[in-house]
């Protein structure tokens, strides 16, 4: 197929990994012979490769260059199903999984004292890199689609040390199935920036911005919540994009509730058979509401384990060939209330943090430093 093996496999190499980390050498070898001679896949293997590599190497300077243990590299693996439901008004059936691979590695972080008594600063520059492969099944259709989403960001927290924390990210992304992604891949942005700022101790508000798809089409929204932190029992908020409470059963494990808008928007090859009269590359447009009941446990010092379960209703399904921020679609079709399950492990690199045991001098920069991290997931 014309598809060349990647110029990474010197014995010199291998024998190096191998050495150190054999686990990611396996990864590496076991990818890309399942991958092998597709060269729909092509782009995705590099990408992934490229990732593994980049773990490999944060993995090995993580220590030399980090100066404190408030975030650390986390690598994220996850995989929701939802099973097989019918359209509402017409004779159809919708199923979807998604398995996506994330990865978060800070760059830049800094603890400095601020000047005010007993009180620190602290900035943090991170890089964050994910791919996501997806799988719908439209009964109708005669050829099914894949999904594939890949891309990379990068965003900041900025504490000067007093009860404002400053958050925004930006990020590059694909949106394309696997036909649409081997001619010219188009380029899409995202992002927020966000104000959180500590009223109480056990409150604060968050205020701010984002540029979105999960309405199903690209939208600017206001941000606007708050999150509450008491000794147990928390709660973020941030609408319309997330509402999310979690109670800690224990120190190793805790239970959250749920409810956000999920959508998403790709390109998608449309070979004149499926509409006719319609341009080569349509846009497939999903947007559903979550309501999710969630475990998070801390399996080993290491991994994250977090099995959920929930629903999805208000599910829209809709093909459009307007522009990326326009409403307007061609075909849309209501999609009736299912369940989801969704499995995730995460894995951190290096010391884990752990809040309130040394990390910080006092509860301002350890909570509104947690509250930034859970606000940018």
């Amino acid at each position: 197929s014309g598809v060349q093996e990647l110029p990474l496999y010197s014995d010199n190499f291998c024998r190096a990994v191998m050495h150190n980390h054999i686990s990611t050498a396996l990864i590496i070898h076991n990818f890309n012979h399942l991958c092998k001679n597709k060269p729909v896949e092509f782009m995705l293997r590099q990408a992934t490769v490229a990732l593994i590599v980049l773990i490999l190497f944060s993995n090995l300077s993580n220590g030399q260059f980090r100066k404190d243990k408030l975030i650390t590299p986390t690598l994220k693996l996850s995989y929701q199903w939802q099973p097989q439901s019918d359209f509402e008004f017409v004779d159809n059936t919708w199923q979807y999984s998604t398995l996506g691979l994330n990865y978060l590695q800070p760059l830049i972080t800094n603890m400095t004292k601020s000047g005010k008594a007993g009180s620190f600063g602290y900035r943090a520059l991170m890089l964050s890199t994910g791919i996501e492969y997806s799988y719908p099944i439209i009964n109708d259709l005669d050829v099914q689609h894949k999904l594939i989403d890949a891309g990379f960001g990068l965003s900041f927290i900025w504490y000067g040390g007093g009860r404002s924390v400053f958050t925004g990210a930006g990020f590059a992304n694909i949106f394309e199935d696997n036909k649409s992604i081997k001619d010219s891949p188009q380029l899409r942005y995202s992002g927020f920036l966000n104000w959180h700022f500590k009223i109480w101790d056990w409150f604060g508000t968050n205020i701010g911005a984002a540029y979105t798809y999960k309405f199903g089409y690209a939208r600017i929204v206001p941000l606007f919540g708050g999150n509450f932190n008491f000794d147990k029992f928390s709660m973020r908020i941030s609408l319309p994009l997330i509402v999310q409470a979690g109670y800690a059963v224990s120190k190793r494990t805790s239970v959250f509730i749920k409810t956000m808008p999920d959508g998403a928007v790709n390109n998608f090859y449309n070979d004149g058979y499926e509409f006719p009269g319609q341009p080569e590359i349509i846009q497939l447009r999903q947007r559903k509401l979550l309501l999710g009941l969630g475990v998070d446990v801390f399996a080993t010092r290491h991994m994250h384990l977090t099995p959920e379960i929930g629903s999805m209703s208000k599910q829209v399904l809709a093909f459009s060939d307007a522009p990326i921020d326009d409403p307007t679609n061609f075909y849309d079709e209501k999609i009736m209330s299912t369940v989801y399950l969704k499995l995730t492990a995460k894995f951190v690199f290096g010391e884990p943090a752990q809040w309130g045991k040394g990390h910080a001098t006092n509860y301002l920069l350890d909570k509104n430093i947690e509250d930034a991290l859970q606000f940018n997931q």
